[in-house]
Order: structure tokens, then C-alpha cells, then sequence
């Protein structure tokens, strides 16, 4: 992976799940990460079968993982007082803070943010 980066929020991560060929395109070229929340939501779906959990894992070895570091912790404090935002939503979106890098999602409630991140809002 080369090229921009983007943080991948987990909607658009099921997405992708799913065969969504649009977002496949649109990952080309670029660096791919996910937070490690992104990786609990997806691997503790109610639900989620053997067979999933391995698609859901060879998907997550195509990312790059980032780990809740003490600068992810202090962005997501900050970006959560600020917004009021979910303790999830606030740790993506600190992930793609600290990166530097494009946050992707298809959830409007991060438009807020976006004075303080960069933002690529899919509609679905």
C-alpha cells in the first residue's frame, strides 16, 4: 500500500465485507488503517460465525491496525469534550487525527469533526 492515507471507519469496513466494488476502487493506491475499535466492533458482532471471523481477519491483515496510544487517548479526550461525541466514534476519529490522515465513513455525525479532521463522508 502506497499513496494517501485513510482511516477506515468500521461502517465502511462492512462495507467492504459486503463486496462494495465503489469503495474497493476507491482504496487503491492508498494506505489503509482501522483502529483497533474498528477491529473489537468487527470481531464481536453478535453473531459472527467461524467462517466470518476469518474473512473479517484476512480483511483486518490488509490494514494497518493502530493501537489506542497515550496521543490517540489525549486526541480522543479532547475531540470528545469538544463534540460530545461516542467513545468509539471519538477514538476513530483521533486515530485519523494523529495519522494525518482522511477518516471514511458513511456516518453524517462525523461531519462536526470536520474542523478537526479531514473528511470523506460515502453516502450509502
Amino acid at each position: 500500500m502506497s499513496g494517501p492515507s485513510l482511516v477506515l471507519d468500521t461502517n465502511i469496513v462492512q462495507y467492504l465485507l459486503n463486496g462494495d466494488d465503489e469503495l474497493e476502487h476507491l482504496l487503491q493506491g492508498t494506505t489503509v488503517f482501522v483502529s483497533v475499535i474498528t477491529k473489537i466492533e468487527l470481531l464481536s458482532r453478535p453473531g459472527l460465525d467461524t467462517e466470518g471471523e476469518a474473512i473479517v481477519r484476512d480483511l483486518l491483515d490488509q490494514a494497518k491496525v493502530m493501537e489506542f496510544s497515550s496521543v490517540i487517548q489525549e486526541r480522543t479526550i479532547v475531540l470528545r469534550r469538544k463534540h460530545r461525541i461516542k467513545l468509539p466514534d471519538a477514538v476513530i476519529a483521533a486515530t485519523a487525527a494523529f495519522l494525518n490522515a482522511q477518516l471514511v465513513t458513511a456516518d453524517v455525525r462525523f461531519a462536526k469533526l470536520k474542523d478537526d479532521i479531514e473528511l470523506l463522508l460515502i453516502e450509502r
